[in-house]
């Protein structure tokens, strides 16, 4: 726990809770006046010492939620933000986000979770491998139908939807005014944002997806972009995640590095009875999910999580020897080094929400064996 976190607030009975590590601990209903420092009584409105008109708690709990995701919170959006942060602190959240897609896409559970959960990341150390996924199917399989689902519960100023991409088309996404006028890339265009292109049809555009898919979120990358028949240059940092969809797996190298190849499962005849029914009762009840308004409450969580803390406490003893064993056999299996990294970075994204519950960013021995759960079905001998 960070001694240098003071965001501590009432929230909710005798319970004081840190919003910016999700801790929550007993005070034994009692608050301080802010005046005079007299300790009253937690249903004191005045101070009985100097008259002083004590702060409303639910007021206090939103104006630290608001310096957390640096955004003033709507009157409206307050339920959702209440309900987002009692799951967080239970611990549930990601399941209940995974179960509220499943209400709109029949399958992919477990693919739905890792994509969700690699979204939150928030520490951008060069060490750690960026989690970029490309999901591979047949045409019609499901791979925009997920990918729709995934971003409606992803707030929109943490988001980019692509339906193709070339390198033009980034650079010219990138543009801004400079203060002398002229039209520049912004490197900070896409930065913190999950970028999703729901097709890519051949190798010209994977290319241009790793201007954006870089190992690191720390530096600035130049790339060449030709635009009119003149090079330009496109200066970037990398994007928080990339998600993209392909009928075909990569074959373009240095993409392929970048890039976590996960398939959408196939659907045997039950798979499909149970897709028909579920999208024929959707269309008979009208019922979307950007209209279900229990996606404002997915929206809400996910914004605390990929608002919060990027520094993570050193792991125990125990969880770096977990890691040290579960990469030596990685590498006799075959599987890459790149790949262990990608699983610990996957690691951290597990204690992402977890943190809430724990009281502090660390990544534990149940992050580890979350991240291999995962990952296992798509870890493939190189």
């Amino acid at each position: 726990m960070h001694r240098e976190d003071e965001a501590l607030h009432n929230f909710g009975g005798d319970r004081v809770v840190d919003l910016q590590r999700g801790e929550s601990r007993s005070n034994r209903s009692t608050v301080m006046c802010p005046k005079c420092r007299l300790v009253l009584s937690a249903e004191a409105v005045f101070c009985r010492e100097c008259g002083f008109k004590l702060p409303d708690k639910t007021d206090q709990l939103f104006k630290s939620l608001s310096e957390r995701i640096k955004r003033p919170i709507l009157k409206s959006e307050r339920e959702a933000f209440t309900l987002a942060l009692e799951m967080l602190e239970r611990g549930d959240f990601i399941t209940w986000c995974v179960d509220h897609i499943n209400k709109y896409h029949a399958g992919d559970t477990t693919l739905a979770r890792l994509l969700l959960v690699s979204a939150l990341r928030v520490s951008f150390h060069s060490s750690s491998a960026l989690l970029h996924y490309s999901v591979t199917g047949a045409s019609g399989s499901g791979k925009s139908d997920l990918y729709e689902k995934i971003c409606a519960i992803i707030p929109s100023n943490h988001l980019e939807v692509m339906t193709s991409v070339t390198p033009q088309v980034l650079y010219y996404a990138t543009l801004s005014e400079s203060n002398d006028g002229q039209r520049v890339t912004n490197p900070e265009a896409f930065s913190g944002k999950v970028i999703v292109v729901t097709e890519i049809n051949d190798s010209r555009s994977f290319s241009a997806l790793k201007a954006f898919a870089e190992q690191s979120e720390i530096s600035t990358f130049t790339h060449k972009v030709t635009i009119g028949g003149t090079a330009k240059d496109l200066i970037v940092r990398g994007a928080r995640a990339v998600f993209c969809a392909s009928v075909m797996p990569i074959n373009d190298e240095q993409a392929a590095n970048r890039f976590i190849d996960v398939s959408i499962s196939k659907s045997d005849m039950q798979a499909k009875v149970d897709k028909a029914a579920l999208a024929c009762s959707n269309v008979l009840n009208e019922a979307t999910i950007e209209t279900d308004p229990q996606s404002d409450i997915a929206k809400a969580g996910v914004e605390l999580l990929m608002s919060g803390d990027s520094e993570f406490e050193e792991p125990t003893e125990e969880v770096k020897q977990l890691v040290k064993d579960t990469s030596a056999a990685m590498t006799v299996r075959g599987i890459s080094l790149r790949k262990v990294k990608q699983l610990y970075s996957l690691a951290q994204c597990c204690a992402v929400e977890k943190s809430w519950r724990r009281g502090e960013l660390r990544v534990e021995v149940e992050d580890v064996k979350e991240a291999c759960e995962l990952l296992k079905p798509w870890l493939v001998v190189e």
